[in-house]
């Protein structure tokens, strides 16, 4: 048994909202578009689609550029999105937070991907999907993130959850993608990957098993959960775990430890 609920969908009911006007479907695969798709997906080629370049921030979006992709992918205010990857990739939960972090109100995401589609012997497209620009007006929800401010002054607020959720090497100190090594005082590691299962298509584990990790680490839903990694893209997962048993106030941090280990004033912990 896996997730289930208005955010997580599985390829079956996928299949029978194909028809569905309202439905944009979004392929955030980096490669391999035009060998085979579901039908109807536009193409949004990896996360880095959508970074933008003039960001402050390596990695990090802006509303007016996230308003111009999203509405050459067609997307409307109200239409029903889902996105999907390979399956167990960063590409396609990274667009679902942004989504709601700009306010969108009706986006999903597809459990098992394009790996669970093929598998289940699904029907493909080969070509390009032509759709229509839409109309997308970005509203900054800004209780779906915490900046560097945040995080500093809430270092020692028990109510506040800070979840790393690099490799236990970058945890440690032993690896680094910035100037600096190590982590945010007093967060937990819980590396991204560990919310998928290993089979040949991996889906996301069951509530009970998120549930279970997340109360080893005696977190519940009364604290804020600040996940993190390094430019909030493999965070977006843990994002969308979290959301998908329920919890609501997960809050990534969007500068990460591109940000913060750049910084030569942040307190940091090794080891």
């Amino acid at each position: 048994m896996t997730v289930s609920n208005d955010i997580i969908v599985d390829t079956d009911w996928l299949e029978s909202q194909l028809h569905n006007p309202q439905i944009r479907i979004i392929d955030v695969r980096k490669n391999d578009y035009l060998d085979g798709h579901i039908p109807g997906a536009v193409n949004a080629p990896g996360w880095t689609y959508f970074t933008d370049s003039n960001a402050e921030i390596t990695g990090n979006t802006s509303p007016d550029d996230f308003r111009e992709k999203a509405e050459k992918l067609g997307i409307n205010d109200d239409s029903i999105v889902v996105v999907y990857d390979i399956g167990n990739q960063y590409d396609a939960p990274r667009l679902f937070f942004l989504l709601e972090y700009y306010g969108h109100r009706n986006v999903k995401w597809l459990n098992g991907g394009y790996k669970a589609w093929v598998q289940q012997k699904k029907e493909i497209q080969k070509d390009n999907t032509v759709v229509q620009r839409g109309t997308f007006t970005p509203i900054i929800s800004a209780h779906r993130l915490v900046d560097k401010a945040f995080i500093l002054d809430n270092l020692e607020n028990s109510n506040v959850a800070i979840l790393d959720v690099r490799s236990s090497e970058e945890y440690s100190g032993e690896k680094s993608m910035s100037k600096r090594e190590g982590r945010i005082p007093r967060s937990l590691n819980w590396e991204w990957g560990q919310v998928f299962t290993s089979e040949d298509v991996p889906l996301l584990k069951t509530s009970s098993e998120i549930n279970k990790s997340i109360q080893a680490f005696e977190i519940n839903d009364s604290k804020t959960i600040v996940p993190y990694c390094q430019q909030n893209i493999r965070a977006s997962v843990m994002y969308l775990a979290l959301r998908s048993v329920g919890f609501d106030h997960v809050r990534p941090y969007e500068g990460s430890w591109e940000e913060w280990g750049n910084d030569p004033n942040t307190p940091i912990e090794k080891g």
